[in-house]
């Protein structure tokens, strides 16, 4: 059973997460062209991969920094009748969400998280 980060039980499923956005940010400057949002996107995803393939711990800053979830809603609210792309934004909305919180992964796979997270701590 899933918690509030969906998909995302652990940093093992936040790194594949990160992973397959990546692949599909790429598949999507390719078809749909360069914009800034986007590249933006881009450029996040290539840093938390960095940084999670070599093992460094995010500061809080960095965390902060990240705001790809914001960029993708901003650029390309009205989107809705292209699934895949309309998954992918909400693929990078979940990611963000999970740098926000960066929970433990028992609180990430809690089913019950909700009340255990303080959503107002951002």
């Amino acid at each position: 059973m899933a918690g509030c980060f969906e998909h995302i039980n652990s940093r093992k499923d936040f790194v594949r997460e990160v992973d397959r956005a990546l692949h599909q940010c790429e598949g999507f400057l390719k078809t749909k062209g360069p914009s800034s949002a986007l590249l933006s996107v881009e450029k996040q995803l290539r840093f938390l991969q960095e940084r999670l393939t070599h093992g460094r711990v995010f500061t809080r800053k960095e965390r902060k920094s990240i705001d790809m979830g914001y960029r993708m809603h901003r650029e390309y609210e009205e989107i809705r009748d292209d699934d895949d792309f309309y998954d992918f934004k909400e693929l990078i909305s979940l990611l963000n969400l999970y740098m926000d919180y960066w929970p433990s992964d028992s609180l990430a796979a809690d089913p019950k998280n909700d009340d255990k997270i303080d959503w107002d701590d951002v």
